[in-house]
């Protein structure tokens, strides 16, 4: 057996451990061996406070590995409130902050998207009663709609609000797998820290990722406690009913439309528009069906760039008509189910229709509720 490195360190003696991660164990031997004299990891090593060299990444620290110590950064508690994406440093897993970068949030009135927030915000309340049926307190929401609806900007007024009240919130841009590591990891070093994890593009994460690893960070074997996701997708089609039709991982499924008129009016006065009331009326009028993004083009156009009302309304129409919606997509594809998501027809006669080729994820009776 070749010797190993014992080492004395405060009055006590130490084998280093050459395991996948060298750790010190303690040694009950009275004799202190060294490789060489003036080996370095003899050195007395000053307390964290006496450091005069800080630098990000130094080891100030131990902690406990098995039976011994391991060197480390220093530690904290507790991660400060903010947003964060999971990324590999230095080959572990690690919260590394992102910053959202967002234009003014404005929570528009009599929304699909205030209805969302507000929901999120009750539920941060009823802890006690999840717990008193014997639930895990987790919410999960899927919000779909065409591209520029506002689903994003319902996901950013949530991480606001969330970072605001101290919360954390979870970028999930890496494996479902790993994220649900991370947030495993999380509910232990923190216990009740409220969690919020997004999945933007959740179509897409399947079908990077698979359904299967999906499914397990909504709703797996290792699910937490005090959590909210949030997912979005343009094309709910393409995610299969058992991602959909399951509450506990999406108990609400919500169409995010576009605004409406007097939310399309209070975005526009919020921009401090030198508009006459005649002016707010064309404005708002004018601008039906367009989302958003659309609006802040058309202010950025006419208010910033000095382009005309009228040539900047008609290159907007023409841009709202090129990304193809849900919808578009159901009557190009599946024409039976664009009528059954109009008519609302009885899930039993939607399943009718599924029997004989068709699928009918989106025509169900209240998806879009």
């Amino acid at each position: 057996m070749e010797p190993r490195t014992r080492i004395t360190y405060q009055g006590k003696n130490y084998v280093l451990v050459d395991d996948a991660v060298p750790t010190l164990e303690l040694h009950t031997a009275a004799v202190t061996v060294v490789d060489e004299p003036g080996d370095p990891r003899l050195a007395s090593s000053p307390r964290d406070d006496e450091r005069e060299d800080t630098a990000p990444g130094r080891l100030v620290q131990y902690y406990t590995n098995g039976p011994g110590y391991t060197p480390t950064t220093s530690t904290v508690a507790s991660i400060p409130a903010g947003v964060y994406q999971i990324k590999l440093v230095n080959m572990a897993p690690t919260l590394v902050p992102h910053s959202m970068v967002t234009d003014q949030l404005l929570r528009l009135p009599d929304s699909k998207s205030d209805m969302v927030i507000a929901e999120i915000d009750k539920f941060w309340t009823l802890k006690q009663k999840f717990a008193e049926h014997g639930y895990v307190n987790k919410r999960g929401f899927l919000l779909w709609g065409p591209p520029g609806s506002g689903k994003t900007a319902t996901v950013s007024t949530v991480a606001k609000q969330m970072v605001d009240t101290g919360g954390i919130v979870i970028l999930a841009t890496t494996s479902p797998s790993r994220v649900a590591a991370m947030l495993t990891d999380i509910r232990q070093v923190e216990v009740s820290r409220r969690i919020v994890c997004v999945v933007e593009d959740i179509d897409a994460v399947v079908a990077n990722y698979g359904e299967t690893d999906t499914l397990a960070l909504l709703d797996g074997e290792y699910s937490v406690n005090d959590i909210v996701f949030i997912a979005t997708t343009n094309y709910p089609e393409k995610l299969d009913r058992r991602m959909i039709d399951r509450p506990s991982r999406f108990d609400k499924v919500v169409k995010i439309g576009m605004p409406n008129a007097a939310s399309r009016q209070m975005y526009l006065e919020s921009r401090h528009l030198q508009l006459s009331p005649t002016e707010m009326t064309q404005w708002v009028k004018a601008t039906e069906g367009m989302s958003i993004a659309h609006l802040k083009e058309l202010i950025v156009a006419t208010q910033c760039f000095g382009n005309k009302f009228a040539s900047t309304i008609k290159r907007l129409r023409k841009m709202t008509a090129t990304p193809p919606s849900s919808s578009q997509y159901l009557r190009r594809h599946h024409p039976v189910e664009a009528i059954t998501e109009h008519v609302g027809l009885r899930k039993a006669e939607v399943q009718t229709a599924d029997a004989h080729g068709l699928h009918s994820t989106v025509g169900r009776k209240g998806y879009a509720e």
